[in-house]
């Protein structure tokens, strides 16, 4: 008995299993009985493993085994693997995509005691960006050029949706600054030279929003005592690269037009949102605008050309299964070209900065805090980032610091927001954010 209690228990903390009935209604009764199988397989056998060969690294718990076999058992059966594009016109990319939004777009309950927080919206005509010096960008220049002059000749203007979040600590450092509380909940600087957080979510760029990861973003305003602007960017396959991009660049240049400081604002984001993090950073440096005080970046995805896929691994570390470009339906190819063949011009993109960050120049970049699993798919990269980092400013010593947390999975601020690990994660962020 008590063992299934812990079963139970630990399936709970599953993101892919929220919203199981709805998540279903997308997959042909072929398709079901494979997950159904698959997912039983997966849970028999990695139970049975964990319990009677141990945990598969020594700072597991059950809930962590499970997620990462289940992680890495379903995605096989939801994103088909192929290493080359045959038959790519009969993949329904658009429903592969809202079949993992069902599953994983899981909206987290957040308690009113542990603060607060209000949607804003933001008219991307009313906020001024440098249109003329995003043509020069290499490669991928004249995407981001037209995506920006499309917006402008918009007769109704697009809206990108935000959110303002504070926790308690934020409330008690800023309440005495505000003339009433509903200057805590507006956007502008509540206090001169207040600092804020800008945060991009996770989720491959096919999925997430502001309230999948008010888990991380409200964890941040606490230990930092600062507000955060969470953004919902644009996603892929409806919105391919580089529209969520331009919505950070326009989320960037927002909060400047509301009267912050760049050496007060922090760019921070999980996974995708930590590449957006660093892409926006090498936009900003191209185009000669004010790079902001710092980045918070937690497992960034850093590299998207050249990725390390163990798909027939005997026993896998992560959860998260990163294939590589050259399979149609992965993360990747959803985001910058969604059903279409792998051309040179693409594998050319890929090299691009502003999508994979690690081809950057980073001499002068500003002061960045990388926070990665110990057994993560991005651990490689997100070294190598730290060391390029470091390399190219020999006269800043503290300008980059890296914490690996021992056998952690991809992501874990937010698939594993209980573990004594994500707490101290925190502290750690608020301490680099302060001392900025």
């Amino acid at each position: 008995m008590a063992v299934l209690t812990k079963i139970k228990h630990s399936i709970s903390y599953f993101p892919l299993l929220a919203d199981v009935g709805v998540a279903l209604s997308a997959f042909s009764w072929l398709q079901l009985a494979q997950l159904c199988y698959v997912s039983t397989t997966v849970v028999i056998k990695s139970v049975y493993q964990y319990y009677r060969n141990g945990p598969r690294l020594p700072k597991w718990d059950l809930t962590i085994q499970l997620t990462v076999d289940l992680g890495s058992g379903l995605s096989k059966v939801v994103f088909p693997y192929q290493t080359n594009d045959d038959g790519i016109e009969r993949i329904d990319f658009h429903k592969i995509v809202i079949t993992v939004r069902r599953w994983g777009n899981k909206k987290l309950a957040w308690p009113k005691e542990k603060g607060t927080y209000r949607s804003h919206s933001i008219n991307t005509q009313e906020v001024e960006i440098d249109i003329s010096k995003l043509a020069d960008i290499e490669i991928v220049g004249t995407k981001l050029t037209n995506l920006a002059q499309n917006d402008m000749a918009l007769q109704d203007p697009r809206i990108l949706e935000c959110e303002i979040i504070l926790r308690n600590a934020a409330i008690q450092m800023l309440e005495s600054h505000a003339t009433n509380a509903d200057n805590l909940l507006d956007t502008v600087p509540v206090v001169k030279d207040e600092k804020i957080v800008l945060y991009f979510h996770g989720g491959g760029w096919i999925l997430g929003n502001i309230e999948t990861h008010r888990v991380i973003t409200g964890e941040i305003s606490q230990a930092s005592g600062t507000r955060v602007v969470s953004v919902n960017y644009r996603l892929s396959p409806e919105y391919a690269f580089p529209a969520h991009l331009l919505d950070a660049y326009i989320s960037y240049c927002f909060l400047l037009k509301q009267g912050f400081k760049p050496s007060n604002i922090v760019v921070a984001g999980d996974s995708a949102g930590g590449q957006l993090a660093l892409s926006l950073t090498h936009l900003l440096r191209h185009i000669g605008a004010p790079v902001p005080a710092g980045l918070v970046l937690l497992s960034p995805a850093t590299d998207q050309r050249h990725i390390k896929y163990e798909h027939d691994a005997p026993a896998a570390l992560d959860y998260l299964m990163y294939m590589p470009v050259e399979t149609p339906a992965s993360m990747v190819r959803l985001m910058i070209a969604p059903g279409q063949p792998l051309s040179e011009l693409m594998k050319r993109e890929l090299e691009s900065p502003l999508i994979s960050p690690i081809y950057g120049s980073f001499s002068g970049f500003p002061s960045t805090l990388i926070q990665t699993g110990g057994c993560e798919c991005f651990l490689d990269g997100n070294i190598a980032l730290r060391e390029k980092i470091k390399s190219q400013n020999p006269d800043v010593p503290d300008i980059v610091r890296q914490d690996v947390y021992d056998d952690m999975p991809h992501d874990f601020h937010l698939i594993f927001p209980y573990r004594r690990e994500a707490s101290k994660s925190y502290k750690v962020i608020g301490e680099f954010i302060n001392n900025l």
